[in-house]
């Protein structure tokens, strides 16, 4: 039976639920659900007689999916009509990738009829015998007895453990059982492959002797397979790696997001979605996606633990702002049960530790829109943003010079910072100096202010101006110069400069301080602030006084570790201020995603 054994090829487990995944939620729900990442059939509009409300539809879509079921006719799936014996050991032997078979059996009623190889395969490996010696009766319809032999038999050849037996006395027509498959229903019902039929009056019976129509097949072989997906392997065809690529996708109309957060932890994944995926809490640590009820993926914290089942055929990866994004198209099982999955991961490191949140999704649910919401604007961001009290409070500050563009100037930051400082009693001079257009290489090349800032002269650089390749070069001009002179250089990126600038001007001059004005300024606007509150409406939409008020501020309590007490009043009155940034102005905190509004993993 090794050969047999090798045939399944995993198909019998993936019947079980309709494009979906294969995980381990976490380390203590360690339970797989394998479903086939293929096109789905909507039976409902491929037959005539299967309707969206009917119970089976879900299990017809899932066997006409993996082409174990077809119709009677073309566009009649007949699900009310009972089911031969032909049929039946046609499902099993479809579910074994249709092998081919050349021994002799007895049988003469067969014909030649379309059914001949499956039955050749069933009599070679003892799964099915004839009624007699000489007739298979393929025309006859199977019973629900005849089923769970069938069933017992094809299992017990495979499976080395001892199987699971009920007591059936209980059933008042357990005398209905046939001897000879009295055992395989005493295992078919404590395994859950046949259930009690319930009837007027709430009692149960087994009714074996009734005929199984074709609806309850399709229910009938999609609990058995769920429940004994675990004993079956699957054979790698590397042939099969790019079939993804023939797999049609589901269109999604309209976009929505969800957050997902992490306990004890100040980042949440923001999901981007279609509107027509419905996400729900499955556990504590894991969400299921479904479509119209069926289950298409998870969200789970951490990495999912099925990797070493799944084979990655095509991976890459980004980092988008501080969140590292990878993206996975990855494999499982081979020839009619092949299937394809993404998966998903965000990472974002929060005091050390990688805050991990995966999302495992049915191929044929990525097509180009939502591949796009995934992987480039779904994000792990700040629930509330980082103050940075005491973040430049190593030395004492005497003198510190703003360096920047027009943006400088627009915002007043530096006179704002001047007067909050002359305000609360700190002794600290600002010199801040804007020229229209310029950036890091505007002051690296001017002699004299690299001359001052060698001198020694400030004891702290505030920078703007990152807005390429050459200015992350010309920024290692400076901090050099900076550590020449012992005076501290810090990165105050304007909200008009490239995010990904920042990140390569921080890693390829490490270390390097930041203090992300241009941040700040983000999640304001992250937390429904209006934008022109902060960006004055022009061409370059330079920085408001406002958000120079909130540069000062940043500069400040990064400076003294605390917020200053007294207000302003010259170039931007403290009421104005008290009433657009409320609990800002005295905790320097931005409660930038809402609490109700976090799923949370774990």
């Amino acid at each position: 039976m090794k050969k047999l054994a090798k045939l399944i090829t995993c198909a019998l487990s993936v019947v079980a639920l309709t494009c979906g995944i294969a995980v381990y939620a976490n380390a203590e729900d360690a339970s797989d659900n394998f479903m086939p990442l293929r096109v789905t059939v909507d039976s409902s509009k491929k037959f005539k007689d299967v309707s969206k409300e009917s119970w089976y539809k879900k299990y017809v879509d899932k066997a006409a999916s993996l082409e174990l079921m077809t119709g009677r006719e073309e566009d009649a799936f007949c699900p009310e009509n009972n089911t031969t014996r032909a049929e039946f050991v046609t499902v099993l032997w479809r579910i074994n990738d249709s092998p081919s078979s050349d021994v002799e059996f007895p049988f003469t009623d067969l014909h030649g009829g379309w059914f001949t190889e499956a039955v050749r395969w069933t009599f070679e490996n003892n799964i099915v015998e004839g009624i007699s010696p000489t007739e298979f009766a393929p025309d006859n319809n199977i019973t629900r007895e005849q089923i769970a032999v069938i069933l017992y038999r094809y299992l017990k050849n495979i499976k080395a453990d001892d199987m699971v037996r009920a007591d059936i006395s209980s059933f008042p027509d357990e005398k209905d059982v046939s001897d000879w498959a009295h055992e395989a229903i005493c295992w078919a019902y404590a395994d859950g492959i046949i259930e009690g039929s319930e009837e007027g009056d709430g009692s149960l019976l087994l009714i074996p002797r009734e005929n199984a129509t074709r609806a309850q097949i399709s229910a009938l072989i999609t609990r058995f397979c769920e429940k004994h997906q675990d004993i079956f392997s699957s054979d790698d065809d590397p042939a099969e790696d790019d079939e993804y690529k023939n797999i049609s996708c589901f269109p999604i109309n309209g976009i929505t997001k969800k957050n997902f957060g992490i306990p004890g932890s100040n980042y949440c994944l923001t999901l981007q979605y279609g509107t027509d995926w419905d996400i729900a809490k499955k556990s504590d640590s894991s969400y299921e996606i479904r479509r119209d009820d069926s289950l298409i993926g998870m969200i789970i914290k951490g990495e999912s633990q099925d990797l070493d089942k799944w084979k990655t055929i095509g991976s890459r990866s980004a980092k988008r702002g501080e969140t590292n994004i990878y993206e996975y198209i990855e494999k499982f099982g081979s020839g009619i049960t092949l299937r394809f999955r993404y998966r998903y991961v965000y990472e974002r490191e929060e005091n050390g530790e990688k805050r991990l949140i995966t999302v495992l999704l049915s191929y044929s649910d990525v097509n180009s829109m939502s591949t796009s919401c995934l992987y480039i604007n779904s994000q792990m961001n700040e629930i509330c943003s980082n103050p940075k009290f005491g973040y430049l409070s190593d030395r004492e500050y005497k003198n510190i010079i703003i360096l920047g563009n027009s943006f400088i100037g627009t915002s007043s930051v530096g006179y704002i910072l001047d007067e909050m400082l002359a305000n609360n009693n700190k002794t600290c001079n600002v010199t801040s100096i804007s020229r229209g257009y310029a950036s890091v290489s505007t002051y690296v090349n001017d002699s004299e202010i690299m001359r001052d800032i060698g001198d020694g002269i400030y004891d702290a650089v505030f920078i703007c101006g990152l807005y390429d390749s050459d200015e992350v070069r010309k920024i290692g001009v400076l901090q050099k110069k900076c550590e020449e002179s012992g005076t501290k250089l810090v990165v105050f990126p304007a909200h008009n400069e490239s995010r990904f600038t920042i990140i390569d001007a921080l890693e390829q001059n490490a270390p390097i301080e930041i203090l992300d004005w241009k941040a700040e300024i983000d999640a304001f606007i992250s937390a429904k602030k209006p934008k022109d509150l902060f960006c004055i409406n022009d061409s370059h939409k330079h920085s408001t006084k406002l958000a120079g008020y909130v540069g000062a501020h940043m500069i400040y309590r990064s400076i003294y570790n605390e917020v200053p007490e007294a207000g302003v009043k010259d170039l931007i009155s403290q009421s104005y201020v008290n009433k657009m940034l409320g609990d800002y102005v005295k905790t320097g905190v931005i409660r930038i995603i809402d609490e109700e509004s976090i799923n949370y993993l774990g």
